[in-house]
């Protein structure tokens, strides 16, 4: 797995959040009428309208599950790295989002030095990946 994915995977889980509030919003601003422009019953399209909110509420959720599971994945294969500031810095950068300038306070470090272990991370990261091949 490439580790931007985790990044892209935050940002998906963001659009579906706000894919579920935007969906909820509409249905309530819109109005109640049947296909025919006849008002059958409010009762009934309230339903429906609620029904396919719970569909594609439960849609979503699915959606947002696997790429939480995904991002735990990538976690899961970041914990099997031996050095601990390699461990800290792929964490930092790409499963919480930190920037560069971030883990360098948080180590506390060099920039430089933290684009030194995030290098060394990868390799030895790809070298995991190669030998559960």
């Amino acid at each position: 797995m490439n580790l931007n994915v985790v990044r892209k995977i935050d940002n998906l889980i963001r659009v579906k959040e706000l894919e579920q509030v935007d969906l909820i919003n509409s249905f309530l601003r819109s109005p109640v009428t049947s296909p025919d422009k006849i008002q059958t019953s409010i009762t009934n399209t309230t339903e429906e309208k609620n029904i396919k909110i719970a569909e594609l509420g439960a849609e979503i959720n699915e959606q947002i599950k696997q790429l939480i599971e995904e991002k735990k994945k990538l976690s899961k294969l970041i914990d099997q790295l031996e050095n601990p500031d390699e461990i800290t810095v792929l964490n930092l950068r790409y499963v919480q989002l930190k920037s560069y300038e971030e883990i360098a306070e948080f180590i506390p470090c060099s920039l430089q030095n933290v684009y030194r272990i995030r290098k060394k991370a990868i390799k030895s990261l790809k070298k995991i990946k190669n030998e559960v091949k």
